[in-house]
Parts: C-alpha cells; structure tokens; sequence
C-alpha cells in the first residue's frame, strides 16, 4: 500500500507541479483496483489530507465517511464482542458497503470528540449546552437526570436538550451516552436503532481512542 501511495501523490504532484496538499485542505485519489496488499476498500492516514480507496468502492458513502473520519482523527468503533469493527451504530465500525446507503452518523464518543479537540471550531454550533459532561464520581450511587435527543434531531431541538452525555470515570476511559434516533441523516443507522447507546473510549474523549459499544438501551 505504501509503494501505491507514494506512486499516486508523485505522479498527481508532476501533473499538478505542485507538492500535496498545497491549497487543498483534503485529497482524494481513486485507484482502479488492487496492485498489491489487497483486501482493503480504501484507508486513510489519520489526522491528515490523505485518503485513497480502490475499484468501485468510492462510489460508496458509507466507506467513504469512515474513511473521512480517520482524516478527522477519529478511531475504529468496536462492539461488545470487544472486537474492532463491530459497533454497528457507528460510522467507524465499517457498517454500510453500498452505493445506495449513507446516511449514517459517527457515536457518541466520536461525536464529543468532534465537540471538544477542535481548539473550539467544533462538531456542535454550542458544545456547552449541546454537550453534558458530568462527573459521575467513583463510589456509586450518584445520578444524572434529564434529556438527550437525537443527532438526527439537532435541528429540531426547541428545549435545548442535550445531544452527548459524558459520564466522567475520574480515569481515562469515560463513557458516553446518545439517543440513536435512525431517521433523516441517520436513517441508514444498522444497530441499535432509536435506542440509548453507551460507548466506552480512552484519553478522555478528547483523541485518537478505539471505542466500543458497552450496551444499548430500549
């Protein structure tokens, strides 16, 4: 994969008579199937302008987006086998392979860290009221009581409720709660449907961290 990258960003650059990334925030390069190290879709270079994808899988959003979001730091979203790719609520757990299917979004642990490690240029027009950190505490017996809605929902959100809920562990891995209404944006959504998820993930939410998906609420 590596010759394949350093191919295509020289021969774009000879083209374009310029060095990559040069006034483009990202590049794309589309491959027309597999030279060497097959058996991947597409991948990207986390936190970078770098993402390349083979065949005809470009032509999909699901992949695309999860691709796009290694660009934006984000890691893989594993489900409660604690394997890698098995959240299936989220974009980063490689759910959608389709043309026709895209509308997903990223959980809530990818979400706050969207919110929150952008140096205030964030996911959310108002991190502070559209997400609740909270400090659970260590002990036991402390509670939290209110409303969260929807990323599908956020336009719609006449009482302000909250759309992330961060439960502080007091350590290092936190977790993070979300409403996964699948309509609109997230109509596509494949797990845990219109339910509450909770989803564990390191450095305090704040960078690259595989997540996982701890349980799902009816």
């Amino acid at each position: 994969r590596l010759q394949v990258r350093t191919a295509s960003i020289n021969a774009a650059e000879e083209k374009l008579g310029i060095e990559l990334p040069g006034p483009f925030h990202h590049v794309v390069f589309v491959v027309e199937g597999c030279y060497t190290d097959c058996g991947w879709a597409g991948y990207a270079y986390v936190n970078s302008w770098f993402s390349i994808f083979q065949g005809q899988y470009y032509k999909m959003a699901g992949v695309q987006l999860h691709e796009f979001g290694h660009n934006l730091n984000l890691a893989h979203s594993g489900g409660k086998d604690g394997k890698v790719y098995t959240d299936h609520s989220c974009l980063m757990g490689n759910p959608l392979y389709g043309d026709d299917a895209g509308a997903m979004c990223f959980n809530p642990a990818k979400g706050f860290q969207l919110s929150y490690s952008n140096d205030g240029d964030g996911w959310y027009d108002n991190k502070d009221s559209d997400v609740r950190v909270w400090n659970s505490g260590k002990t036991g017996g402390a509670q939290w009581s209110g409303s969260i809605i929807g990323v599908a929902d956020y336009g719609n959100n006449p009482d302000s409720n909250h759309v992330i809920l961060k439960l502080e562990s007091g350590g290092p891995r936190d977790l993070f709660v979300g409403f996964n209404r699948a309509k609109g944006i997230n109509k596509d959504n494949v797990e845990a449907s219109n339910e509450v998820t909770v989803i564990e993930a390191g450095r305090d939410g704040l960078g690259y961290s595989q997540s996982f998906l701890k349980a799902n609420l009816k």
